[in-house]
């Protein structure tokens, strides 16, 4: 098994320095490979890193590995075990999001030839105050605060308090300076990913039962089903982060709310339930879940599922979407891109104004949620000519925003599903 290696973090936040720093400590006869994702064209990371007869790279420029280039990402993988590397370094860029840089060597068709250590992703302490440093530090594995000589005091009291109260917490958590990492931190056990599994222990003695469970991250369930599972009376508290249909959330139950929360958690679903002894609430949940993970469809066949924000669903297919005001070629707006499209202004004209949406791929690939201001203004291509969009330009549906609306992963292939969350609303 090769063991692979994600390194991730923020713009700036030390990436190429910390693995500049690991692939030195590392014996230098033995062929490395590493695949660097630039989101420009100039390869100036890859640049970076040339040099050293044993080092086998692969550049992904102008792209992201979480969503415009996961192909890219397999197809590096794929070619860098086939050169007989003994190990593999994985250098998004600071846009991606990591956790499905991770989902994505979980699902690749060399998955069992490779061992994924734990997500190592680096964080400026002075930053953060921005919620997408925020969004990828959340989500470490192996956290780690660099820069901490450029932090003020009151920074790093803050820094190590935030760390402090993550939930699932890190593996590790470390302070550098220049990314100086020590190598033992690729050799940490990642967090253990089990299969499919319950299991049960027992609480404080006040007349209560706890029951858990670890699903891997294979398992998906129905945000809506989940819901209203976590919704039965006699449940006294659960908590857990889940893997849904609408990406992972933090599921919680307390008192009679219930929240299900996006989540930058990766790996494993876990979940933690308290009911009174001698109920059934426990059996019910166990029978609810199992009906949540039943209900995670996977998409109805030749349509897209359109969720509204009252509840509502819809299946559009090729003719209703045709149907729409669009254009004839989606290329004239979004260049590079192919196939007749319906405007998502006419498909979502009844969503709420200061909404969002969320878009699911078959793949289960959940993008950022985008306003419904901005999702108007794109596109969902649905054709070319006479025949369903190809897999090969992202079909047989792909959801296309213009060029610098939002982060990239707003574009997806083979959309399953369009999820209208009302304002202020949570994951349903």
């Amino acid at each position: 098994m090769i063991p692979l290696h994600v390194i991730g973090g923020y713009l700036g936040a030390g990436k190429t320095t910390a693995l500049q720093h690991l692939l030195a400590q590392l014996p230098g006869d033995a062929p490395i490979g590493l695949v660097v994702n630039d989101f420009g064209a100039a390869e100036i990371d890859a640049s970076t890193f040339q040099g050293g007869s044993q080092l086998r790279i692969r550049a992904i420029p102008n792209a992201c590995l979480c969503c415009t280039a996961p192909a890219g990402f397999v197809a590096a993988v794929s070619a860098l075990l086939a050169e007989g590397v003994t190990r593999i370094f994985v250098e998004p860029t600071g846009l991606a999001r990591p956790a499905d840089v991770l989902d994505t060597a979980r699902r690749a068709p060399w998955r069992d030839r490779v061992t994924v250590g734990p997500l190592v992703v680096l964080v400026d302490p002075a930053g953060l105050d921005d919620p997408a440093r925020r969004a990828q530090a959340a989500v470490a594995e192996v956290l780690v605060f660099n820069r901490v000589d450029r932090a003020s005091p009151a920074a790093l009291a803050e820094a190590r308090a935030w760390a402090d109260g993550l939930w699932p917490a890190p593996l590790a958590v470390h302070w550098t300076r220049f990314g100086q990492l020590p190598l033992a931190v690729l050799d940490r056990p990642a967090p253990e990913r089990a299969p499919p599994s319950r299991f049960a222990f027992p609480a404080p003695d006040h007349g209560m039962d706890v029951q858990s469970w670890v699903w891997g991250p294979e398992v998906r369930f129905s945000a809506a089903a989940v819901r209203a599972a976590l919704a039965d009376p006699s449940l006294v508290r659960a908590k857990g982060v889940l893997r849904t249909d609408e990406g992972m959330v933090r599921a919680e139950r307390a008192g009679d709310a219930v929240d299900l929360v996006p989540s930058d958690a990766c790996g494993d679903s876990r979940l933690d339930a308290l009911a009174p002894r001698g109920d059934d609430a426990l059996p019910r949940l166990v029978a609810a879940l199992a009906r949540a993970r039943d209900a995670a469809a996977t998409g109805v066949a030749g349509a897209v599922e359109v969720v509204r924000a009252d509840g509502r669903v819809e299946q559009w297919d090729r003719a209703r979407l045709a149907a729409l005001p669009g254009l004839a070629d989606v290329g004239e707006r979004v260049p590079g891109r192919t196939g007749a499209a319906a405007a998502l202004a006419a498909l979502l004209a009844d969503a709420p104004d200061a909404g969002t949406v969320v878009v699911v791929a078959a793949d289960g690939f959940v993008a950022e949620p985008a306003s419904v201001a901005v999702a108007r203004t794109g596109w969902l291509a649905h054709s070319v000519g006479s025949a369903p969009l190809p897999d090969t330009a992202g079909g047989p549906f792909r959801w296309l925003l213009p060029p610098g609306t939002v982060s990239p992963c707003a574009n997806v292939k083979a959309v399953i599903r369009v999820v209208i969350r009302p304002p202020g609303a949570v994951a349903r």
